[in-house]
This record gives structure tokens, sequence and C-alpha cells, in this order.
């Protein structure tokens, strides 16, 4: 049985696990044998054993029968499949364990063991290699792959995959069906571009043959391009979905047609286009479509990329009921992610209608949600760790197993067992030193963090002080004289007969001092803000960004939740000021950016600090080799607040920081 007859059919999605993506290739083959006689009665078969020779064709015949067991009677099939891999073992029947091993680890696999479904194929690896047979170690390779993404091991995912591709030579369906599944693992691993090119080495192949599985392909490869949000990329996923939407309409594909619809629609949305009129024509007929075939997940999506578009066209309210229509389909079919992303989305709307306790109550049941998500993520690596122990744990088991077999005589087992209990002894004394040394090691490096940490902090407090001195010397001291100055030039002047000329000399003079007074007054604000001190740290962020915007630089934008009436500490309130203003004098400086955003939000004493902007981006990993001091400012002060950063930048995707404080 050929790869091309296992080729499944998945959307590539962000933020979707691998292993949901790959569960119907997984249940679907896994390059499992056609059993010969898998349509005929399971009695005509089980009538044929009695009779049968301890031979290959035995074996055949219990993975047959296994196969007719194998959808009702799991059990009883996995007995079966058994029994074929122990006579193939006794008669020395390799080609035997070959066509058992992936029809039983294919059950051990959908009975949720997909540890044991390892051991089987890694063995099936070695026995294919004693055959000698190219394809079949091929095949191995790739189910062993599958096992592997479907353990979370997903760049052992790529090795086992990228060594199947080897073994077929120049066989172009074996090889673009195996891009198909790379594409995907890339795509979970965040290496887009490699991901772009198993996606274009599918899409070549599939324009050849020219069959429905090719709208799959062109669908998933826009849907690569799109993310990337470059113009050239989104023209491109553009045009491969609109050749899948022919291909399936041509085949009458609507749930394909549905889902390349949507990608269409967010074409728009993830370019800074929401308010495209298309978006509309798209969400509209992928919302038609998905009713018609009955999807609940397309349905919520469509209404939301509908209230979307409302939302940008400032149709307040259409936008409120195409939220609150996903947001019926979720509740109906508990579609938890769905219902998280469209309460953020209904959150804006609310925000914009001018509903900010509604929008809060929203904003804070979306968080809720991913909040439960994040769980239920963290459960299942917790699941998949078991289970990789359970793994390794069994192949260790076996090795042992097949070393005792090795055993000739009792001496030479003894041997081993007082050289293994000396080792044992041996690594305990060691575990027991280097124990201590590591408790050691933790002491010393506690320690030398607490000096760090205390050398920030008196720096940080020499530093506000040292800038509250010179603000007040600034203000109370040369404020005054300029002042005084400017008081008396201005008597002067009526005292003094002066030329034209002189006059306009003299007011331009007088002008000079009053722009001087005026700048002086704006560094001694920097350095100490007066409305930080009088009115808190909510008013000041808020002027702080309002002179900015005023300023015409650049557009900023303040958003506050639960910052009223909030009491915070003055030197952590400085503190938290003094980071939001380095964050954006950063963002003014490097990022050419056309918008910022700066959020707080105070909930059950933890602030968290947002600060967002749709600039040019950069390589976050180039801020660990800069020699720059912003960055350092800003992680010194957030350390010694006990705070958390969270920085996300992408290449032309612009820049989010995120900083939570406990206050």
């Amino acid at each position: 049985m050929r790869l091309g007859g296992l080729f499944f059919n998945f959307a590539i999605q962000k933020n979707v696990p691998i292993m949901k993506k790959l569960i119907l290739a997984f249940l679907s083959g896994l390059w499992c044998f056609a059993a010969l006689a898998q349509n005929a009665k399971t009695d005509s078969l089980l009538r044929l054993v009695p009779k049968a020779k301890k031979d290959s064709n035995l074996v055949l015949l219990y993975i047959d029968i296994g196969n007719t067991y194998e959808a009702n009677k799991p059990e009883t099939a996995a007995k079966y499949y058994i029994r074929a891999k122990k006579l193939s073992e006794e008669i020395d029947y390799k080609k035997g364990y070959l066509r058992f091993a992936p029809r039983y680890s294919n059950l051990l696999a959908t009975l949720g063991k997909e540890d044991s479904a390892l051991i089987i194929d890694k063995k099936a690896i070695d026995v294919a290699k004693k055959v000698g047979n190219r394809i079949e170690i091929g095949k191995t390779y790739y189910n062993t792959g599958i096992v592997l993404a479907y353990l979370g091991l997903l760049d052992s995912t790529i090795v086992y995959l990228n060594r199947s591709k080897k073994y077929f030579g120049d066989d172009p369906e074996y090889t673009a069906d195996i891009n198909y599944v790379m594409t995907a693992v890339y795509m979970d691993l965040d290496r887009y571009d490699e991901a772009r090119k198993a996606g274009e080495a599918t899409l070549q192949y599939y324009r050849k043959i020219n069959e429905p599985k090719l709208g799959y392909v062109l669908q998933n490869l826009g849907s690569l391009y799109s993310e990337s949000g470059k113009h050239q990329n989104i023209e491109k996923a553009r045009k491969l979905f609109n050749e899948a939407i022919e291909i399936a309409e041509k085949n009458q594909d609507y749930r394909l047609k549905s889902i390349v619809l949507i990608g269409l629609s967010d074409t728009y949305l993830i370019n800074f286009q929401p308010d495209h009129p298309k978006v509309k024509i798209y969400a509209e007929e992928a919302l038609a479509i998905a009713k018609k075939i009955n999807s609940a997940s397309r349905t919520s999506t469509a209404w939301r990329a509908l209230g979307s578009y409302y939302l940008h066209t400032k149709n307040y309210e259409k936008a409120l009921a195409c939220m609150d229509s996903s947001l019926v389909v979720c509740e109906k079919n508990d579609l938890l992610d769905e219902k998280a992303f469209t309460l953020a989305k209904k959150s804006n709307v609310l925000f914009a209608l001018g509903r900010p306790k509604e929008a809060t109550i929203v904003s804070n049941e979306a968080d809720d949600l991913n909040q439960k998500r994040i769980g239920e993520e963290t459960q299942e690596r917790i699941v998949l760790a078991e289970k990789r122990f359970e793994t390794e744990k069994k192949e260790a088991q076996i090795k042992l197993q097949e070393s005792k077999l090795k055993q000739k005589t009792l001496q030479i087992s003894i041997l081993v067992a007082v050289g293994v209990l000396s080792l044992v002894i041996f690594v305990l004394i060691y575990r027991n030193y280097s124990h201590r040394q590591k408790l050691q090691q933790i002491k010393i490096d506690e320690l030398e963090k607490e000096k760090q940490l205390f050398a920030a902090q008196s720096l940080l407090k020499g530093q506000e002080e040292e800038r509250s001195r010179i603000a007040k010397d600034l203000h109370d001291g040369l404020g005054g004289m300029l002042s005084g100055i400017k008081f008396s030039f201005q008597n002067m002047k009526q005292n003094l007969i002066l030329t034209p000329d002189n006059a306009r000399a003299f007011e331009r003079g007088i002008d000079m001092l009053d722009s001087s007074i005026r700048e002086m007054r704006r560094v001694a604000h920097n350095m100490m803000p007066e409305v930080l001190v009088n009115y808190g740290l909510d008013a000041a962020l808020k002027e702080f960004c309002t002179e900015i915007d005023r300023s015409g630089a650049i557009e900023i934008n303040y958003q506050s939740i639960g910052m009223e009436h909030a009491e915070i500490e003055k030197d952590t309130a400085l503190t938290v000021y003094r980071i939001v203003q380095e964050l954006v004098n950063n963002t003014l400086k490097h990022a050419a950016a056309k918008n910022i955003l700066v959020q707080t939000h105070l909930h059950e004493r933890l602030l968290s600090i947002t600060v967002e902007d749709n600039g040019k981006g950069f390589d976050t990993a180039v801020l660990e080799q800069s020699n720059g001091i912003g960055w350092s400012n800003i992680k010194n002060r957030t350390d010694f607040l006990k705070g958390k950063i969270d920085l996300h930048s992408q290449i032309g995707k612009g820049t989010s920081v995120l900083i939570e404080i406990p206050v």
C-alpha cells in the first residue's frame, strides 16, 4: 500500500498541537498493509487456523484475523497480532514481523499507548535493516516519526522523516506525502522557512497529478504565507487560496471552501486592512457554507471575522451581534478556544461602544478561559512526559531481559551482579558527593544573586535621589533665577529708549529666555514628574503619553484598567514610570513605528504593564549581545520590583512587552 493512499487532510492553524493535526494520518494507516481477507467473514478465517502449518502463511492469517477484529474488538485483535509476532520470531520470518509491526503499532496508538508503539516501531527499523529492503526501512522510519510526533518529540520527528525520505530515492509520491507531514511539524516548531520549502515541494508534485488533495496543499501553504504579514507573501497567499477555491468548487468540497474563505478574510485582517469590503464578502460566504455543512468551529470563526469587519467600520451594534452569535455557537458546542478568542474581540467592541465595565468583565472571562486552556496544555505536557518516562523504562526493561538471555552461566551472572552492585555503590557515593557540591553551589549562587540585587537596588535608589535633587535645584534654583532675570528685563524695558531694531532684538531675547524657562521646566518634570508625586502613577502615565501624542512625533494611546483609585507606593510607582518611559523612548528611537499602545491593568495586587508598537520589530536574540544600557535599565528595574518580563518581537511584525509586577 502506497503512502498516497493514506494522505490526510488538515489545515495548518496556529497554536494547534501537532499531535492533533496528525491524528487522522496516524489512525488511518501508518503505512499499514491492507489485509488480503479484511472483508471476509471472521469465522471463515478462524476455520483455516487448525489446518494451517506453522509457516509464513499462518503469520499472515493471524494478521488478517486481527485486522477483522480491530474495529470492534481491539483486545482480541491484539492477541492475534501477538501470535503473528511470536510465530514470526519462532520461524525467523522477518517480513512477517514487518507486517505485524505497523498494524499492532497503529492499534496501540488508537488505545493511547504511544510509548509501547514506539518500542515496536524502533525494533521494526532494526528488522527492516536486516532484511535490507530500502522501501521497508523507509516505512519503518516514517512510522516511528509519527509516533514521536504524538509524544511531542517534534525535533526527533523531523530526524526520522528525513531518514525516511532518503530510503525512497526518487519516488515522488512517497516524498510528497512525507513533505506534507513535515510542513505541519515545522510549523509547530516555528521554523517557517523550512515549512514553506516542504509545502512548496508538496505543491509541485500535486500540481502534476492534479487530484483533490491539491486543494488542501494549496490551503496549507497559503496559510503559511498569510501569517508572515509581508505584502508580497500576502499576495502569494491570496493567489494560492483562490486556486484552492476553484478546486473546492470543482469537487464540491464545501469543507475546504469554508476554510479557504476564512483564510482569505484573514489576509486582510492580518495585513491591517480589517475594514476592507472583501473581509465582509468572504466572511459571509464562509458563514453560509459552514452552516450548510454543520461545522460549528467554522461557523464560530466566520461570525467572529464578520464582527471584526463591523468593528473596524465602526458599525459597533452589528459587530456586537456577530460576536454574540459566535458565542452562542461556542456555548452550544463547547468550543473553549473559539470562545476565548471571541470574548477578547467582544471586549474590544464593548470598549468601542463606551461600555468599559462590561468590556472588563468580558475581557476577564476571556483571560480565565485562556488560563484554563494553559492549564489543560500543561496537563497534556505532564502526560506526555510520563509517557516518555514509561517508554524509556520499557526500553530499559527490554534491554535488561535481552542481556539476561545472553548470559550463559551462573558464574557470569554473579560477576555481572557484583559489578552492577559495585557500580551502584559507586554511583550512590558519587551522587551524594555531587549533591553536596550542588547544594553548596546553589547557596553561593543565591548569595551572589542577592548581592547583585542589592547593588542594583542601591544604584536605582541613588539614581532617583540624584534625579530628584537635580530636578529640585533646576526648578527652585535655576528656574527662580531665570524668572527673576525675565522680570528685571521687563522692568528695564519700561525705562529704556530703544531703536526699533534694538527693541526687536530685546523682545527676541525675552522670547529666548521664555523658551529656556519652559525647557528647564520640561527637563525638571521628566526627572521628577510633579503629577506622579501629587496625583499618582495613572495620572502621570496618562500625561506622559498625552504630551508625546500632542507633539505629533507618533500616535500613542494609553489605556488603564483598575488604576483609578490604586494605592501604589511612591518608589514602586516611580520605578514603573521610568520603565514605561524607557520602553516608549526605545520605540521612538529604534522602531520606526506609527502607533504605540500603553496599557496598565491592576488586578488582585498584580500590576500588568503592556507596551506594544507596530514598528519594524527585531530579532530578540540581539538583546543578549547588545551593550546598550536601555534594556539593561528596564531589566534591573523590573528585577528590583520582583517582576517578570515577557518580550515578543518579529521582524516586520512590531514589538510587544508585557511586564507583571506584584504591588
